[in-house]
């Protein structure tokens, strides 16, 4: 899982003989609660069967469908946060809500009041990948009285845990994350209160982040971090991903 996959590269080495298959609109959930003085996120692990990220720690969530089209209320601060037009996203929150509800149980009541109901960060799959995704995660404080519980055959773990803790695991090889799931957990181990940490990361920019491979005037593959939309780049040196979409720990 550390060394560039043959694939991946190859695909960087083809350029524009590479068609990027379009990514398409997901939503995960970024649960969060209060424990302890502590703040801890829900977090699953992919069943090995799964086509897309085997083995790998989660948020719950997944693709948008057609039933998630149906009205949901967003203002236009709500849909430009998210990157996308309103239709779109009243149907990001339908899936969102959705995919909660199927995975873990927690019931999200509706109309989802935005404020308690944030778009958080946002990151499409590279284009090396042959399945990608074009994901909002948005963070949701476990109501009182409600308990995750494992649902369905996608993931075949889970737990709460502090955020730090997670990435000490991935650390130390024995929690396999994917680049944006570790960059949200990141950003949740600055905060010890789950409404805090809602509330802070609610009023940070988002922008569609993804990582992009380019070969440099030596033909040596360099990372940059850009603006799925704009091609604006993020952060010129960035890492290589150290996990890949659709192998997983396959890979």
């Amino acid at each position: 899982m550390t060394g560039l996959p043959q694939y991946v590269e190859a695909r960087i080495r083809a350029g524009a003989a590479w068609t990027p298959p379009l990514p398409v609109p997901a939503a995960t959930v970024v649960l969060v609660r209060d424990n302890d003085d502590a703040l801890e996120t829900y977090v699953m692990r992919r069943a090995m069967t799964m086509p897309f990220a085997p083995g790998m720690y989660v948020f719950p969530g997944g693709r948008i469908s057609e039933q998630d089209f149906v009205p949901a209320e967003t203002s236009e601060g709500d849909a430009q946060r998210m990157s996308a037009d309103p239709k779109l996203a009243g149907a990001l929150i339908n899936c969102a809500v959705r995919e909660l509800a199927e995975e873990t149980g927690v019931q999200i009541d509706t109309p989802v009041n935005p404020a308690h109901f944030p778009v958080i960060d946002h990151w499409i799959t590279p284009e090396v990948e042959e399945r990608r995704y074009d994901v909002r995660f948005f963070g949701y404080v476990l109501p009182a009285g409600q308990e995750p519980k494992l649902l369905g055959t996608e993931a075949d773990a889970a737990a709460w845990m502090r955020p730090g803790a997670v990435i000490e695991q991935f650390r130390a090889g024995n929690m396999p994350l994917l680049p944006p799931t570790l960059a949200v957990l990141a950003a949740l181990s600055e905060f010890s209160s789950a409404d805090r940490a809602m509330s802070e990361l609610a009023r940070r920019p988002v922008q569609p982040l993804m990582p992009k491979a380019t070969l440099d005037a030596t033909n040596h593959i360099r990372w940059s971090l850009v603006n799925a939309i704009t091609g604006t780049v993020v952060r010129a040196e960035h890492e290589r991903p150290h996990a890949w979409e659709v192998r997983g720990v396959r890979g």
